[in-house]
């Protein structure tokens, strides 16, 4: 029977070419820690990244399609679309071990890769 891999999944010191589930089961063991690193923040960010892209992808069903070519948003749409925004802004950064340029609240959960501050 397959085991169920949990996440988060890390790297760990003295193997940083393996990675690990949260039940501390072996998922792979590559060649390149920077592969395993990448895989890791991938995985681990997947779901969280998918649904914030997917929250700013419906925002467009808020928005007014103006003559000129731009977009009108009303009432809690803006708030709704900025916040939606700002947690795909947030996982990007985290993702690619970049600083933030926005704030972040406090309530901000982010998954970094191995070694990096995803909070900047």
């Amino acid at each position: 029977m397959p085991h169920d891999l949990g996440l988060p999944w890390r790297t760990d010191d003295p193997f940083p070419d393996v990675i690990i589930d949260s039940d501390d089961y072996e998922v792979a063991n590559l060649s390149s820690s920077a592969d395993c690193a990448f895989i890791v923040t991938a995985v681990n960010n997947h779901d969280a990244l998918v649904k914030a892209l997917t929250e700013l992808s419906n925002m467009y069903t808020h928005a007014w399609d103006r003559v000129d070519g731009g977009l009108t948003m009303f009432g809690s749409s803006v708030d709704r679309f900025q916040k939606a925004h700002r947690d795909a802004h947030v996982l990007l950064c985290a993702i690619k071990g970049e600083p933030l340029h926005v704030d972040v609240d406090d309530d901000t959960v982010l998954v970094s890769a191995p070694g990096s501050d995803a909070n900047g």
